[in-house]
């Protein structure tokens, strides 16, 4: 069942996000008129996870409600994924990892936090300049989500090791160039990319 829920009691479960991305957003709903923009997140509602009392834990749309708090939306649609409320605080987090319902890495490719350290709410998310460089691969079809958690975070990471940038107008559009030919030259996948992050993080 969708709902609305106030936007800052909802827990976000990754420490950064791509502002690229959103201040794209807030420039596309500012051109939406109020029935438009109900409309338009009422289709997008919020993934959530109920947890230890009772407290909402987003995983996913972090970046459409980070839009919705820079324009002042003080309520977002949400729907509810799974009921954990019942297990206590470790059984949660644990469930939570071994879902992929959580990425703990911070904006420097450093990690994992632990999830005691997660912002209490949308506002503490860091920037992550190559999350925001993943998003515009990815807008660019270098790339697709291929239903992966947190994909666009694992592209962060292989851009972050392989593409330095500045970041300027001119230098994000420089790196999404580069990011763009350095996937078609190594035929780079979402799927494999996973893969292989998540073996060289287990023997690490």
């Amino acid at each position: 069942m969708i709902k609305t829920f106030r936007l800052l009691d909802i827990r976000p479960t990754q420490f950064t996000l791509g502002m690229i991305e959103v201040q794209e957003k807030v420039e596309k709903m500012q051109k939406m008129d109020s029935k438009q923009r109900e409309k338009y997140l009422e289709d997008r509602p919020v993934p959530c996870i109920r947890g230890p009392n009772n407290v909402l834990y987003s995983i996913d749309r972090h970046h459409l409600t980070r839009a919705c708090w820079e324009m002042g939306i003080k309520e977002i649609f949400v729907f509810l994924v799974a009921d954990l409320s019942h297990l206590e605080t470790e059984e949660f987090w644990e469930v939570m990892k071994k879902a992929k319902w959580v990425f703990l890495m911070d904006q420097f490719g450093n990690g994992p936090h632990p999830e005691a350290f997660l912002p209490s709410d949308i506002k503490g998310l860091a920037d992550n300049p190559y999350r925001s460089l993943s998003w515009m691969v990815r807008e660019a079809k270098g790339y697709e989500k291929e239903n992966i958690p947190f994909i666009e975070f694992y592209w962060a990471d292989l851009f972050r090791k392989n593409i330095p940038f500045e970041f300027t107008p001119e230098g994000y559009k420089k790196a999404k160039d580069e990011a763009l030919a350095y996937i078609k030259k190594n035929n780079l996948k979402s799927k494999d990319l996973f893969k292989k992050t998540s073996r060289d993080r287990k023997s690490s």
